[in-house]
C-alpha cells in the first residue's frame, strides 16, 4: 500500500531544507535555497517526466502563498 504524503504547512514551506516535496493532493514544492522556492507541477508526455513552474513560493508580494493554493 503507498504512503500518503502529509499535507503542507505555511511553517513547511518557509522552513523546508532543499529538495522537491509533495503534498500528495497535486503541487509540488522545489526548494533551491532559502530564498528561491517555487510551486511545481509535475506530468507526464510522451514518456518522459516533466516540471513546470507555476508560480514563486513564500510570502513576497509576487510569491504565492500556501493559502492562495
Amino acid at each position: 500500500m503507498p504512503r500518503k504524503a502529509a499535507g503542507f504547512t505555511a511553517a513547511k514551506v518557509k522552513t523546508a531544507p532543499p529538495g522537491r516535496y509533495g503534498d500528495g493532493n497535486g503541487p509540488y514544492l522545489l526548494v533551491r535555497s532559502a530564498e528561491a522556492r517555487f510551486w511545481l507541477f509535475r506530468h507526464t508526455r510522451d514518456g518522459t517526466m516533466r516540471e513546470m513552474a507555476l508560480r514563486r513560493a513564500g510570502a513576497d508580494k509576487a510569491a504565492v502563498t500556501l493559502a492562495d493554493w
